[in-house]
């Protein structure tokens, strides 16, 4: 961090306080002053289609230009269908969103539609054997004979929750729908209408004292985001609206949702050091038929930043489920670090990221399970969140990283947040409460020697996205001190 951000940041902490203090006073606007709102809507393309078939279970349908959910003698298949968040304007409210769907084939006389109860699958990669179960039925369509496409009321989905994950089965007979595949006039469309409310100019507050300019940091933490592109972005093109709202990240968190892709693309486009994440099944990595794949990955590496990799983040719940033991976990990272260790790049860093839940005793857990060791740990990594917002609160800095660094410093191993993040709480409308966290929690962490600090800016798991005005420019004053 650049002695000219820091001086920055002094001054902003200055400007965030004096904004709080004035947002304070829309509490007292009259109500002759009324809000004025606008309309509109957007329109996505799935992100992810296939269908999954009992009779085949380990067969993959992701290319198909078609999904199909069935129910006859002879087989049972069910559709899938996957759309990223859609990426609403500030405050914006959804009043409408519909799922369109078309097909050559005339449709059964039921069609049943329900949400996911995971988002955890991948077109490429799912079947019968691995997909999600679903977990609320949306819909029961009836269509009229003769009916070839229709379209799904999902207003109380997205809503809900996002992204929107969604499953097609069918009681009896045939059902086909037109997949992405097929091209964009045919494949399935995600409508989302909505409206956003201007709220009143509220009268110009008094202006308060200017409080006392704000320590300095004093350690070099960089500070980013994670970059997930949504409704048919590139990655670039999302790497630069978020450069753009947090006034240039100083590092970035990327995501590969199974191997890790090429270094042209997502892990090493933005120019700058990466926190990357990737997954593969410990016995595939165990048994050595990856080996050629993650060293071509591992060689091709850039050498001329830092490249923090880490290996199935968050294992602790995949172990839980039983999808591999901690031990399997442990070795299949041991077995990677050699093969990065054997293109002698020592910009890699081995950097495994686990829960900060795992550390509260009452997770019941040892993180020790999870960690591969000091012999093939570079750095450790961990994901944090404020969990008292579901009780209208904020942890403080002190006691929802502390425990990190006490851990990662008994071990003698530099750390970093490589998720951290909190939903709105309802008492704190306007976000001038999570602002304050934000600008505390960035110097805590800068001060207590995080090497690397990532907000959760996204809706998986629930709405972290940093919407209002407060936090935002509280979380860019961190990331670059503008």
């Amino acid at each position: 961090m650049t002695t000219h951000h820091r001086g920055s940041r002094r001054a902003l902490l200055a400007l965030t306080a004096t904004a709080a203090v004035a947002g304070s006073a829309l509490v007292g606007i009259p109500a002759s002053q009324a809000a004025t709102s606008a309309t509109g809507s957007v329109t996505l393309l799935p992100v992810g289609d296939a269908y999954v078939d009992k009779q085949a279970p380990g067969r993959t349908t992701g290319s198909s230009t078609k999904v199909v959910a069935a129910s006859t003698s002879s087989m049972t298949k069910k559709a899938l269908l996957r759309f990223a968040a859609p990426g609403l304007p500030e405050g914006a409210t959804v009043t409408k969103a519909e799922v369109r769907v078309s097909s050559t084939r005339n449709q059964p006389g039921r069609i049943d539609v329900s949400s996911l109860g995971s988002a955890s699958w991948d077109e490429k990669t799912v079947a019968w054997k691995s997909a999600p179960g679903t977990s609320t039925q949306i819909a029961s369509l009836k269509p009229s004979p003769g009916t070839k496409s229709f379209s799904v009321d999902v207003t109380k989905l997205v809503q809900a929750s996002s992204p929107v994950n969604l499953a097609f089965s069918v009681p009896s007979g045939v059902s086909e729908i037109l997949s992405k595949e097929s091209g964009k006039e045919t494949a399935p469309k995600l409508v989302v209408s909505y409206k956003t409310l201007t709220p009143p100019t509220p009268p110009t507050p008094p202006t308060p004292p200017t409080p006392p300019p704000a320590q300095a940091p004093t350690q070099d933490t960089l500070f980013g985001a994670n970059v997930f592109p949504v409704g048919g972005q590139s990655y670039t093109q999302a790497l630069s609206l978020q450069d753009a709202k947090y006034g240039g990240m100083e590092t970035t968190r990327v995501f590969y949702p199974g191997l890790p892709g090429d270094w042209n693309g997502a892990g090493g486009v933005s120019g700058r050091p990466v926190v990357v994440s990737f997954k593969a099944v410990p016995k595939d990595v165990l048994s050595g038929k990856l080996d050629a794949h993650f060293k071509d990955w591992f060689a091709k590496a850039p050498r001329d930043r830092q490249i923090n990799w880490t290996y199935y983040h968050e294992p602790e719940d995949n172990v839980e489920r039983g999808e591999f033991t901690a031990a399997e976990f442990r070795a299949a990272f041991a077995h990677l670090d050699r093969l990065a260790d054997s293109v002698r790049n020592d910009r890699l860093k081995a950097t495994p990221v686990l829960m900060c839940w795992t550390l509260d005793p009452a997770s019941r857990r040892n993180w020790k399970d999870f960690y591969p060791g000091k012999d093939v740990v570079d750095e450790l990594g961990w994901d944090c969140y404020n969990l008292t917002a579901k009780k209208n609160g904020f942890t403080t800095p002190a006691k929802l990283f502390g425990p990190v660094k006490t851990a990662s410093e008994a071990e003698g191993k530099p750390w970093g947040i490589a998720e951290f993040g909190s939903l709105m709480v309802a008492t704190d409308p306007l976000g001038l409460q999570r602002a304050q966290w934000l600008r505390d929690s960035g110097k805590w962490l800068q001060a207590n020697d995080a090497s690397w600090v990532m907000y959760f800016d996204c809706t998986i798991g629930g709405d972290y996205r940093l919407l209002d005005a407060p936090s935002l420019a509280a979380w860019r004053w961190v990331v670059s001190g503008s």
